[in-house]
Order: structure tokens, then sequence, then C-alpha cells
């Protein structure tokens, strides 16, 4: 599954206030109703208005949401002026107190660049791109980007202080920079957990942070269990545990993805004649294993166009997602479908069966509460075998450049650089 690439979220764009859609997730059982759900529908167009005609977030936002609170409460039914109190009282909650006053929700550092790139051959056929970023000096942490396939953006950099951290990202096995482009030989969960631990090796560090989501927070269970003494901490958002239900539940007929997205399913579905459709995957496989340059892009890019625009909570149906780059669509969909086929060469549940082997790794699992791609069941099955780790679910879709989850993913490296820094 991949982490959300690009402008699915607006990166790059400009500073944002807070959105109550992008609000972490509000666990009073009081407000916990129907109530609530309506609440936020109805009065999303009344806090986007708010969002843009305030410029700052802090007291002046307290005062607007204070009388549009009394206003919809004089003016409109009660269940309608209970659901814009729900709004208002979500859109408070994303504001942070402390002492030194009232803060907007965390942003994503400034955009850099790496202050090293790194070619690394790993076997006879694959070559990997690696960079570093940040402080050379800093604590060490691996991006492990998602899909399979997907490859690294200049926005994974900046979940991390470049002061602080040495940030190390690589594109995986046939993805991105590395090469050959989009090959799949030799490109199997375990050959990317021994890449991983190549490259700790190739650059001497003893322990790192491992960071990965989607795809990236299956790898970085698979390499942590298979190597435990070089892990550090974990920061894992938006898990995918490879299990059959998982890949069913997106992929195939009797999913349910498709009763969240049906204008992308439609598209996705019409790619495959009717008599192929009891396994998707292996429709799809068979065209983008095609020796026509042809047939492999046109099913690349239904596949990408299905999954790559069903990241984010506010939901576009016309976001193409990574379907507009051939190549990106090409490496992403033959990398997804080749490792979906084969369960992504896990045993059922390895990576549950497998905590008590990084159990005394601390560890921060986020989690959208409105992830359709990696639904929170997983997230919550892991955190229900693993107590230990620290459970965070925010409202938030799939994408790691949802605000909700850019402000805990930033805040929990920021208190990893002070705690091990």
């Amino acid at each position: 599954m991949p982490t959300c690439p690009g402008r699915r979220a607006g990166l790059g764009r400009g500073r944002r206030s807070p959105c109550p859609l992008h609000a972490p997730e509000v666990t009073d059982a009081s407000i916990l109703s129907s109530e609530y759900v309506v609440g936020r529908h109805v009065g999303i167009f009344g806090a986007h208005i708010v969002e843009r005609v305030v410029a700052t977030s802090g007291i002046q936002v307290v005062y607007i949401i204070c009388i549009a609170h009394f206003i919809g409460t004089l003016l409109v039914p009660f269940w309608i002026g209970r659901s814009i109190r729900t709004v208002i009282s979500t859109y408070l909650r994303t504001i942070r107190h402390n002492n030194s006053g009232i803060q907007p929700m965390r942003e994503l550092y400034p955009a850099i660049e790496p202050y090293a790139t790194h070619r690394l051959r790993v076997d006879a056929i694959h070559e990997l791109h690696i960079e570093e970023c940040g402080n050379p000096h800093g604590v060490a942490v691996v991006f492990l980007h998602g899909g399979p396939g997907a490859g690294v953006s200049p926005y994974h950099r900046r979940f991390f202080d470049p002061a602080r951290f040495r940030i190390v990202l690589f594109d995986q096995r046939g993805a991105g920079q590395s090469t050959p482009h989009a090959e799949l030989r030799d490109n199997t969960t375990w050959h990317l957990v021994a890449d991983i631990e190549a490259i700790r090796m190739h650059f001497g560090i003893a322990r790192w942070i491992v960071f990965g989501g989607s795809w990236g927070s299956t790898l970085a269970l698979a390499y942590s269990q298979a190597h435990p003494d070089r892990v550090m901490t974990l920061v894992l958002r938006g898990i995918f545990l490879g299990r059959p239900g998982e890949l069913r539940w997106f992929n195939e007929l009797d999913g349910g993805a498709r009763w969240v997205f049906p204008e992308r399913w439609e598209h996705y579905l019409a790619h495959i004649p009717e008599d192929e459709r009891d396994n998707m995957t292996e429709a799809y496989w068979r065209r983008l294993d095609n020796v026509d340059p042809a047939v492999r892009l046109a099913a690349a890019q239904a596949w990408s166009y299905w999954e790559g625009g069903s990241t984010t909570l506010l939901h576009d149906p016309d976001e193409p997602g990574n379907a507009e780059d051939p190549e990106l669509a090409i490496s992403l969909a033959r990398a997804e479908v080749h490792y979906f086929r084969h369960a992504c060469f896990l045993a059922p549940d390895q990576l549950l069966a497998g905590v008590d082997r990084i159990r005394h790794i601390p560890a921060t699992i986020v989690q959208g509460r409105y992830d359709i791609i990696c639904p929170v069941r997983s997230a919550y099955d892991l955190s229900r075998a693993w107590p230990e780790a620290e459970l965070r679910i925010v409202m938030a879709g799939h994408s790691a450049a949802d605000p909700a989850i850019v402000d805990v993913l930033v805040a929990t490296t920021d208190a990893l650089a002070n705690r091990v820094g």
C-alpha cells in the first residue's frame, strides 16, 4: 500500500490552519454518537469558511467559533445546533494548549535536499538509490516507503527535525531511482529486509529508528523481527499486515472498499472482463505481465487510479492518484500485484505471531480512523498483540500527509529526538 506522494494532500502549497475533518480522534463517550458523525458533515462547509477567513490560529479563532456556536444554537433546530456544536468542539480540539498559549497542529519541517546520495549494489541484479539528509551526526532513522514500488518522495524527508536526525531514505528494489526499474526478479519481502540491513552496515550505524507507513509498516515489522537488536524505536503508520483479508478488502469483489469509493471501483472493475472478475488481482497481473507495453501501462494506470486516489480523508473523485506518471504507475502496480499474489511472502499472521521478538522495543502506531486502504482493524489487532506499543488513532484517512497524521508523526519524532538525541 502506497505512502501518498506529491499533491494529494496539498503538500508544498503553504501553511494550513487546523480543519475539523483533520482533528485528532475524539474519544469522549458523550459525543461518539450518530449526532457527532452527522455533525462533522453538516458543519464542513461552515468550517471551511472559517478556515479561510481566519488567517491565524489562536484567540481570534476561539472568538469566531464561539459566536458561530451561539448563532447555531439560536437559529437552527436542535439537532442541527447540536451537530454544529460537535463540529466546533472538534475544531477546538485541533488547537494545542501549552505553557506559551495556543498553538496550531504540527506541520512538516521545511523542504530539504540530501547532503549525500549513494548507489549500493545489493546483488547481481539490483542497485539501490539511497539518500542521506539532515545532520550527519544526528540520531539515525531509516524511512521505509510504501507500495511496494512507490519509491521515496521529497516530502518524506520532512517528518524529522533536520538539525537532530540523520535521515536515511532509499528506493526499494525496482522502485524510484533504484535499478532496474520495475524489476521483480529477486524482489520479495525478505530481499528488502536484507537490503535494509545491508544499508545499515554500509553506513556503520549500530542502531537506528525505523519509520514506516502502509507497506513500509509491513516492512518495518518484518525487519525489526528479523533484526531486533538493531532497532532503537519503531514509528509505524497506516498498518498493513499482509493478511488475505486485508488484500481482499481493497482489491476483490467481496471486499468492502468498493462500497466506500464506488466511482473509483467502477473504473477499476471496468478494466477487467466480467468472466475474469472472480480474482481481480490475478486478472490485473496477466495484463501487467503482458509483452505489449501499451497493455501493461493501461492496466497499471487503472490499478493506480483505484488505489492512489483513495488515500486522503477529503476525497476528490477526480484525483488521478499515481496514474498520471507512467513510470510510477508501472513500478507501483507491478510490484504491488507481484507481492499481493504471493501474500507478501509472509506466512498467515506471521507479523502478529512475531511480536514477542520486538515487544521490548518502544513503538508508536499512528492510524487514520477512516483509512480505507489499510483499515483500522489491522492497527487494532497489532496493538492487542503488542499492548506495550502506543496506539494513536486520529481523524484522518490513509495518507501520511493528512494533517492529523502529520501532527502526531512530527510530535513523535520530536519527542524521540529529545529522548535519544
